[in-house]
């Protein structure tokens, strides 16, 4: 028996099995090489469409607050109020959001003339209230605060700073916002 293996080994007929293994073994791998390829590729392009998706509709929600917000604290008339009223009203847009830390109004010189919340911190941005009057609103950059553990957000929070054109007169209305 052990005469016979390596005899039919050698034979033509195991050539070519082997030859003939190898023909239909080569485009079976080349086929599955491809779609494999193919459904990754095509996996790829469809989690990229739902981030797109995703990632516009935060956008949209992000824009729709700020809007929301700057519309808010545009509203704001001190004209004929006294400090303890315009105090109370700037309570008032404080209470409506759990995300407004502070809110101040600041007069055509900007001065603080009444205020709400705990104060930030840092001071005005650069050019803040320049550019607020020019534009009708300004927003600063956002910033991160707190922990911010590995791999993202854990324990901290974003903070940006809104500052907006009152309607009814030359103040601006300065708003600490933290999501």
């Amino acid at each position: 028996m052990r005469d016979r293996l390596p005899r039919w080994a050698t034979s033509l007929s195991a050539k070519y099995i082997v030859l003939f293994a190898i023909l239909v073994a080569l485009p079976v791998i080349g086929v599955s090489a491809y779609l494999l390829d193919s459904s990754y590729t095509d996996n790829k392009r469809a989690l990229v469409a739902v981030q797109r998706e995703k990632s516009s509709g935060l956008a949209r929600a992000v824009e729709e607050t700020l809007d929301a917000q700057t519309t808010r604290l545009a509203g704001v008339d001190a004209s004929g109020l006294s400090k303890e009223q315009l105090e109370t009203r700037l309570v008032e847009i404080r209470a409506s959001d759990p995300n407004v830390a502070f809110v101040a109004y600041l007069d055509s010189r900007g001065r603080e003339r009444a205020t709400s919340g705990y104060a930030p911190t840092t001071g005005l941005p650069r050019g803040a209230l320049a550019a607020a009057r020019a534009n009708d609103v300004f927003f600063s950059r956002v910033e991160l605060q707190g922990d911010s553990g590995e791999g993202g957000l854990s324990g901290g929070f974003t903070r940006i700073q809104i500052f907006a054109t009152t309607n009814s007169g030359d103040g601006v209305v300065r708003e600490v916002y933290n999501a």
